[in-house]
């Protein structure tokens, strides 16, 4: 059995992050593009600083992978397991804290 491919959006999304120049980079996003995440201090609203994000997020981790990729690609209860195993070693978010 073969494994599953990712999906197109993800193989899209890993094709932009690998394109050579800032220039390029640029072509995939809207004018004025902004990048929030969880773990920013605050939201990133110009390419270079997205791209930069990417770069260093990139050289952490030997490997991008996309929700919907790792649940097609993990048996359900695999799948469950990591996310009861993730949600007992998080801490709670602000909304969680906040419905406490």
């Amino acid at each position: 059995m073969t494994a599953p491919r990712p999906h197109p959006l993800a193989e899209d999304w890993v094709a932009i992050l690998s394109r050579p120049t800032l220039e390029a980079f640029a072509e995939a996003f809207v004018a004025i593009p902004t990048l929030e995440a969880s773990v920013l201090a605050g939201p990133v609203s110009d390419v270079p600083g997205i791209r930069a994000f990417f770069v260093a997020t990139r050289a952490m981790y030997d490997e991008i992978a996309f929700t919907a990729d790792l649940r097609r690609r993990l048996d359900p209860a695999d799948w469950r397991l990591m996310s009861r195993n993730r949600s007992a070693n998080s801490e709670p978010t602000s909304s969680q804290k906040d419905r406490q």
